[in-house]
């Protein structure tokens, strides 16, 4: 499942804005930096004069003139999991649309944050999810709200500590540390 992440669009809108300004363009890896960390396979699309999102869809998808399909593929990788849009007025073309996408995403949270949650995640729970670089550290957390568990987490800069309460009271943690 494919899911919107607010630095991902923040980034797409740091390209449209500077492809409509007709000036030089910020490199995807250099944009993704700035607002986090990236890991796994990531790519950008682009469409010009389209602003409505199923014809944008629509446009990528057909990919006419690029008998690779670059466009589509990107689309349509499965290793692809999260992304972020930007869409800016063109001089010339009326709109630029950008889709970037990652595998992984982690928005680094400024502060120490804690969240418990019980079954459907939370929006504070999800935010914290977010800002976690490793995709084994969310799986434990995610797996263990999904059969009913109650997990606790406690996210500082370059940390996190993952509670996992059972039924009969005791808990499991688990820490990952990164720079």
């Amino acid at each position: 499942m494919l899911r919107l992440i607010p630095a991902l669009s923040s980034a797409a809108q740091q390209l449209a804005e500077e492809l409509a300004a007709e000036g030089g363009s910020t490199p995807m890896q250099e944009r993704l930096q700035q607002r986090g960390t990236f890991s796994g396979s990531a790519g950008e699309v682009i469409v010009y004069g389209v602003n409505q999102p199923e014809a944008i869809v629509t446009q990528l998808l057909l990919s006419d003139g690029d008998q690779q399909r670059r466009n589509r593929a990107c689309l349509l990788n499965a290793d692809l999991l999260v992304a972020g849009v930007g869409l800016a007025e063109h001089p010339k073309h009326e709109t630029v649309c950008v889709l970037s996408f990652c595998t992984l995403f982690a928005a680094p949270l400024p502060g120490k944050v804690s969240v418990e949650c019980q079954g459907d995640a939370s929006d504070s729970f999800t935010e914290v999810l977010d800002a976690i670089p490793s995709q084994q550290a969310r799986d434990i957390a995610t797996n263990a709200l999904v059969i009913g568990k109650k997990v606790g987490l406690e996210y500082e800069p370059g940390a996190i500590n993952i509670h996992v309460y059972e039924r009969d009271g005791s808990k499991h943690t688990s820490q990952l540390k990164w720079s």
